[in-house]
């Protein structure tokens, strides 16, 4: 007669020799709820943490384009053609003027995803208005074509959106802290 290992199925167990189901007692808490609620909050607190921090990092990307650094895209000139400022201050200073900008809002993003991972209820504040920033940011500096918007930070505007309703509107997520 082969040993099995004794297995967990659907709160049942087999006896290691006999082969006979014995009913398994699930004291430890660990039952039905897979996860309980304090381990789920944790769970999506790290996640919602560390995906504003990586946003806000995307933009020093940004930054390094602007500053010209390295190009995103071969033929990119973002912010050079700004439909705000190129004319009004010229594509250098539109340039430097980006450059600040995204630094500001990526740090504004790494503190708020920093915020939440800490449980720090001032959170909410520093990412709408990271969000609203970055969002400004990108119309501002964009040059008024349809063409390659994600390039152009379509794809982060996007993102700032979404951040500004489920914070503001939804109120979510809901961390009690």
């Amino acid at each position: 007669m082969a040993i099995r290992p004794y297995l967990v199925v659907c709160h049942q167990a087999y006896d290691d020799c006999s082969g006979s189901k014995v009913r398994q007692s699930l004291s430890d808490g660990l039952g039905s709820k897979p996860f309980p609620r304090e381990r789920r909050n944790s769970m999506l607190r790290f996640i919602i943490g560390v995906f504003i921090m990586l946003h806000g990092l995307v933009h020093l990307l940004y930054f390094g384009q602007s500053w010209r650094l390295f190009e995103l895209q071969p033929g990119l000139v973002w912010p050079e053609g700004s439909w705000a400022f190129s004319k009004l201050l010229g594509d250098e200073t539109t340039r430097l003027l980006a450059s600040i900008s995204c630094v500001l809002a990526a740090i504004g993003f790494v503190v708020g995803g920093t915020g939440i991972l800490l449980m720090q209820p001032w959170w909410r504040p520093v990412v709408v208005g990271s969000a609203a920033f970055s969002a400004i940011i990108f119309i501002l500096f964009w040059d008024g074509k349809m063409q390659k918007l994600h390039d152009k930070g379509g794809i982060g505007l996007l993102i700032n959106i979404a951040i500004l309703v489920a914070v503001l509107i939804l109120q979510w997520p809901n961390f009690e802290f």
